[in-house]
């Protein structure tokens, strides 16, 4: 994934693929450590093992974590480039900003389409 780029179906990607709020505990918990196995991150996240290896397998199939045997166990640990990347893509999200001018929307009828909302108080929502 390049970061360089402002992409909406990457940033898509990876909204999807750290969508869940257990996909970013186990990303918080590989920050700090080298490597854990499906059952160290099922013990401290307190979920089952299959539940763990289903949020695995989206974190691995998205690049966010790799994965190596060691004996019976594999081992994930955090691609931490991915993650950086991934961050850059998020904040390119955060600082992009097109206004929209109500004149340059109309719809079909030539009438404005894009108008604030405001609420009883007549502050914008």
């Amino acid at each position: 994934m390049k970061a360089e780029r402002y992409s909406l179906k990457e940033l898509a990607e990876v909204m999807k693929a750290l969508g869940a709020e257990n996909r970013l505990r186990i990303i918080d918990l590989l920050v700090d450590r080298e490597s854990l196995c499906v059952n160290a991150l099922a013990c401290h996240l307190d979920i089952s093992q299959s539940a763990v290896s289903q949020h695995l397998r989206i974190l691995h199939s998205s690049g966010f974590v790799t994965s190596h045997r060691d004996g019976y166990y594999t081992h994930y640990r955090l691609n931490t480039e991915m993650l950086d990347s991934s961050i850059k893509l998020l904040a390119q999200l955060a600082v992009k900003r097109e206004t929209l001018k109500p004149n340059e929307c109309a719809s079909k009828g030539g009438k404005q389409c894009a108008k604030t909302k405001t609420n009883v108080r007549n502050r914008k929502i």
